[in-house]
């Protein structure tokens, strides 16, 4: 189930980030399945899963990352008159 949430957070913030950026708000909707399959795969040995865990909160963090450059770079709305 918690797999299932991040995956649908990582979509939701790739589709805000598509209005802004396609390329990237494409490349993060591409992460989203990638990181609900990784969470669900099954470990093998006690070195597997906390390298997986370590290799999600990274692409998370790139996520998040992606996004605040998105938001601070992004041109504002133009008003015209």
């Amino acid at each position: 189930m918690a797999w299932t949430r991040t995956a649908m957070a990582i979509a939701a913030v790739g589709s805000a980030i598509l209005k802004r950026n396609v390329p990237l708000g494409v490349a993060v909707l591409a992460m989203s399945p990638l990181i609900w399959v990784s969470g669900r795969l099954p470990g093998k040995g006690s070195i597997a899963r906390p390298r997986r865990l370590f290799l999600i909160t990274v692409a998370i963090v790139a996520v998040a990352l992606a996004a605040l450059v998105v938001a601070f770079l992004a041109p504002g709305p133009h008003h015209t008159r």
